[in-house]
């Protein structure tokens, strides 16, 4: 059968209308407004942990380490030329023996002579570090240390000779021919030397972390307590036992604050001590300053100073001998201002009469010197051995300052003169052929730190016969004002003045301590004292000063320099505290090292090297996430407590944290620089709101300034600046005027004269209310702007404040200031050298803010607050006050800056609805504000918030921190005060980018794009004003180019568009704030 296809069918004629409605993919992404908060970072070392116990990530412990030493004296030359005997020979437990060969002719520097060496044992699979270390600023030596620490890693280096050695006894690295190093896990009396490449560093942040110099503390500890902790400003200088008495100052009350340190009966602590010296004895050498009488109860000094060289200072009392003076107690009066020439005294009660007497148990004969000062420099270690029987085949250690023992062996060592060398082969320029048969040993460093420390191993007695063992010390240095007098565990009070008198040729050792004791503190004996362990703790101490002490001054117990740690040897206690010197056997007493410190986490900055240099995301409510990258999340890591208060006002949004990779004595908070280089980095990352964890007036103006450049219509990057400072205890400085020309001759002296190069500088000065050129007080120029007021220079690159006391022409005179006058000047001889065409800026300080009885003028105050934000005057700027905030932190509350505020306050804008107003929103994690509401008035509070000024305020009724209204800096208007329109506004500029962007660039520009680009933006509108951005919206312009632009595109850089551009302008209307509600009351 067959099929036949079916026809298409006929449809009868009529009209078809097709209706096609074009759709689009419009997807609204709700734009994410972040906040970044920018600040210091801190990793903190802590010595304990929080249950109290030791941590033991703080513990030292070091690898065996070959350097060059510390010696005084012996110069570093900073390159060598090989010869053909350069052979260098490591060795170490467990390991052949590694010898390298130099390449004869070559010269090397350290650096190529590390990278030798470590090239050598990386081939013969030596494990071992070759690398260079920086001593000083002049001296960079070679350096080899183990891969391994503790105790357990040894390295011993020998090099068989160098051609070029100097006279010195040290090559031209600065080292030691031979020297076996021991690695260190506990203290044991020697120097510590400790590079901060070693330092402990349980976060493997390396060269990420810079160690904050003033944070280091050191402390000794067992395995579970703390013993002691070291101090970069005090050293135990000596320990005597000796004979001390109170010496009667004559006013009768039968106690006296002067102590005598008898010259008799004196012995050394340690009979050992190869010294056989009188510590006493050694403690001062007398020296007599004349005197005559230029007036009644007026003695003139011959030179020197009263003060300085700590004779005296009005009020206290000094006792004169001498034939016509009497012995007679004078109290002081007055010194002159120089303190050089003369003081004047009021005679007291005479000590003793003129003919030999006995008083208080003390006879005095007929005096024949006067009152003079301790005077004494410190001395090195040195020794002489005991004749020597040459060929010498002994084995002895050696220790010099404080460095670790060396193992001498003789093997056969023919004269004196190779004896010193072989010595010298240790410790580089130590030891000299002496008379006969002896040899010198000498010590570089100075009192107690210069110390030779002998040990007889094996026959090798180079002392007397029965010597096995011996400590060699300099003499202390002469005790200092401000230093302190311990006896056992009792501190006698600090030295306020020192004094040495020779009665008949007997020499007495007098301090006047700060307090008095009583006449009979110490037990009777026919002189008044008795045997006492008594030691002088030296204070006021520059740490890193000197290494091995120098004539004057120890080395304190802790050393910190931008290069190194130092912990000096001898820093062992005694049950007293007394000073138990270095142990010789490691059998002797030894103690856990550990270091406390604050490194500034380089990590999270712009200079990081270990990741990519950009903020860090830190997700909601991530606080485990927090602690875990970013603690201690407290205060003295200011980055992450800020971290840990924005999270909980923060809501859903993600926060980023951006470090700063420098801070100063100066900002500790950061430098302006360092803020500067984050704000810049912030260039390339989409944020929103700024907070920087500083009070500081240039990094706010840096802001400003990195605000404005993003918030630009070119640069699509809208954000927003909050700022906070400190509550102001004057009004502003006035700009009188500036330069760039300035120049001064002369450097380093004061009064000086500074040439700003501006003719008309009379007049600028008269317009701003400085009338007369003539200096007066610290009211400098006076008859200026008011009482109080003084006018000051600053120059570029000069941190300081010259006081200006007059000017002539294009002149002006300065001096530093005076004992009167408030540190905000300089106080030395101005700058130190010759201007030549710096910029400089000439001000008004402004005047104290005090009412006529000097008590805080609450509405200056308040005014000054507000005046602050004329400097931006800007919607897109918020400048909080007041200037503390109380924040409990691990239980305790504290008073930190209201930065932290600002940190909560922009999390909770940017993770807030972005229409919410914030006027009495409360902030979590903050107690209260001091000095807001309850100290200022409401009026002198509006008058501040008339200039723009975001006040937080404690708010009685829910007991928490809320602002009081939410105000930018522009207070022009409704729409740029209030920060919910500014943030509605950029929210809609955010939504609107981020649908239209990814069609640009995909095509060309027709009727169909322009209807396209219309129902985008419409559909952006709708989710607007659906979820209450904007109240309302609509498109009155959608065209294609050109056009013409208009002012405000203009002001913003851009040109008229062209043919290839489009223009959607928009008619918006934002919500206003409901601020205030009128009610009438009609009855």
């Amino acid at each position: 059968m067959t099929t036949t296809a079916l026809p298409s069918p006929i449809r009868r004629p009529g009209v078809d209308v097709v209706q096609s409605i074009r759709q689009t993919d419009v997807i609204n992404v709700r734009p994410t407004l972040q906040e970044v908060i920018v600040g210091p970072c801190y990793k903190v070392l802590e010595v304990t942990n929080t249950d109290g116990s030791l941590n033991e990530n703080a513990r030292i412990s070091l690898p065996a380490i070959y350097q060059g030493l510390d010696m005084t004296g012996v110069a570093a030359a900073t390159t060598h030329t090989a010869t053909a005997n350069d052979v260098l020979t490591l060795s170490m437990p467990g390991s052949a023996p590694l010898t390298i060969t130099f390449s004869s002719g070559s010269t090397y520097t350290p650096a190529t002579a590390a990278a030798f060496i470590q090239a050598a044992a990386d081939v013969a699979g030596f494990p071992i570090i070759a690398d260079t270390v920086a001593l000083s600023s002049t001296n960079v030596t070679l350096r080899i240390r183990t891969i391994s620490e503790g105790s357990g890693a040894a390295l011993t280096v020998a090099w068989n000779a160098l051609a070029t050695m100097p006279a010195s006894g040290a090559n031209n690295f600065h080292l030691p021919f031979n020297w076996t190093a021991i690695g260190y896990d506990r203290y044991d009396g020697t120097r510590m030397f400790i590079t901060k490449d070693m330092l402990p560093d349980p976060w493997n942040l390396g060269d990420d972390l810079d160690i904050i110099e003033s944070s280091v503390r050191g402390f000794q500890t067992t395995a579970t307590n703390i013993k002691k902790e070291l101090w970069p400003t005090s050293a135990v200088n000596r320990t005597v036992s000796s004979y001390l008495g109170v010496v009667d100052d004559g006013d009768g009350d039968g106690t006296s604050p002067l102590v005598r340190f008898v010259n008799n009966s004196v012995q050394p602590v340690y009979p050992n001590d190869l010294m056989g010296r009188n510590p006493l004895a050694t403690l001062v050498a007398a020296q007599y300053t004349t005197l005559t009488f230029s007036g009644v109860n007026t003695i003139t000094r011959a030179a020197g100073s009263w003060v300085t060289d700590g004779y005296a200072a009005p009020g206290t009392k000094v006792v004169i001998t001498g034939t016509t003076l009497n012995n007679t107690t004078f109290t002081v009066v007055s010194i002159d201002p120089t303190g050089a020439v003369m003081t004047t005294v009021e005679a007291g009660v005479a000590e003793g009469p003129t003919a030999a007497a006995t008083v208080n148990g003390y006879t005095y004969p007929n005096p024949d010197a006067v009152l003079t000062g301790f005077s004494a420099a410190a001395s090195r270690a040195a020794v002489t051995t005991s004749s020597i029987t040459f060929p010498w085949t002994g084995v002895i250690e050696l220790g010099i300052d404080g460095w670790q023992l060396q193992r001498i062996s003789g093997t056969a060592i023919a004269t004196k003169d190779d004896l010193a060398a072989e010595i010298n082969k240790y410790f580089p320029g130590t030891a000299a052929p002496g008379g006969g048969t002896t040899v010198v040993i000498q010590s570089h460093g100075y009192g107690r730190e210069g110390v030779i420390r002998y040990r007889d191993i094996s026959g090798g007695q180079v002392f007397e016969t029965g010597t096995t063992r011996m400590v060699a010390r300099g003499t202390a240095q002469a005790p200092l004002i401000g230093d302190e007098l311990w006896v056992g565990n009792t501190k006698l009070g600090v030295i306020a003045q020192l004094v040495t008198t020779d009665v008949g040729g007997a020499v007495d050792q007098i301090v006047r301590l700060d307090t008095e004791l009583a006449a009979d503190y110490f037990s009777a004996t026919p002189w008044g004292s008795s045997r006492q362990n008594w030691f002088i703790e030296a204070k006021n101490l520059t740490a890193g000063q000197v290494i091995a002490g120098s004539t004057d001054k120890t080395t304190p117990e802790l050393s910190v320099t931008t290069r190194f740690i130092q912990l000096r040897q001898d820093d062992l206690r005694g049950s007293k505290q007394d000073p138990m010197y270095m142990p010789i056997t490691p059998t002797d007493v030894m103690a856990y090292a550990a270091l406390f410190y604050k490194g500034l986490r380089l990590d999270v900055t712009v200079a990081a090297t270990t990741r990519d240099p950009v903020p860090v995301q830190i997700n909601a409510s991530d606080f485990t996430g927090l602690d875990t990258q970013f603690a201690p999340l407290d205060a003295q890591n200011p980055l992450g407590l800020a971290a840990y208060l924005a999270l909980l006002n923060a809501g859903q949004t993600p926060i980023y944290l951006f470090g700063v990779d420098e801070v100063s004595d100066t900002y500790p908070d950061g430098t302006p620089d360092a803020y500067a280089r984050a704000f810049d980095a912030l260039r390339s990352l989409r944020c929103y709101g700024i907070v920087p964890l500083s009070q500081d007036l240039e990094t706010a103006i840096n802001l400003y300034a990195h605000i404005n450049y993003m918030s630009a219509t070119k640069r699509r990057g809208e954000r927003y600046g909050f700022v906070t400072f400190a509550i102001p205890e004057r009004d502003e400085d006035t700009l009188v005027t500036s330069g760039t020309e300035g120049n001064a001759a002369t450097g380093g002296v004061s009064p000086n004269t500074f040439n700003t190069g501006i003719a008309d500088l009379g007049d600028l000065f008269m317009a701003a209310g400085i009338t007369t050129s003539s200096g007066w007080g610290p009211d400098a120029l006076h008859g200026g702007t008011g009482d109080g007021n003084e006018v000051f220079l600053r120059v570029e690159g000069l941190d300081a404040n010259y006081l200006i006391t007059g000017y002539s022409g294009a002149q002006i005179t300065c001096r530093k200031r005076t004992a009167t006058e408030d540190s905000f000047y300089d106080n030395g001889n101005l700058w130190p050298n010759p201007i030549v065409d710096k910029t400089f800026s000439i001000y008004i300080r402004g005047r104290e803010l005090v009412d006529t009885a000097g008590n805080p003028d609450r509405s200056a105050i308040a005014k000054a607050m507000g005046k602050r934000c004329l400097r931006f005057r800007d919607s897109r700027m918020d400048v909080g006050a007041p200037g503390e905030v109380e924040v409990t932190v691990n239980g305790l509350a504290q008073r930190l800056p209201t930065y932290y505020l600002a940190a909560g306050q922009v999390a909770m804008r940017c993770g807030t609805h972005p229409a919410k107003p914030l006027t009495n929103a409360p902030l979590q994690g903050f107690n209260k504000v001091y000095l807001s509401n309850g100290f200022f008035p409401e009026d002198d509070m509006d008058q501040a918030a008339g200039y723009g000024l975001w006040w937080w305020i404690n708010d009685e009724v829910s007991s928490t921190v809320v602002t009081r209204q939410q105000l930018t800096t522009d207070p022009t208007s409704v729409k740029t005060r209030e920060d919910s329109i500014r943030t509605a506004v950029d929210f809609g500029a955010y939504a609107i980018r981020d649908a239209l962007a990814p069609l640009v660039g995909t095509m060309n520009i027709t009727s169909a794009t322009l209807d396209m680009l219309s129902m985008v933006v419409n559909g952006v509108i709708d989710f607007l004003v659906s979820t209450g951005v904007w109240l309302g919206a609509k498109v009155i312009k959608l065209v294609q180019g050109p056009f013409d632009a208009t002012a405000d595109d203009l002001a913003e850089g851009l040109e008229p568009g062209g043919e290839d551009e489009v223009l959607i302008e928009l008619e918006v209307t934002v919500g206003n704030p409901l601020n205030r509600i009128r009610v009438r009351l009609v009855i």
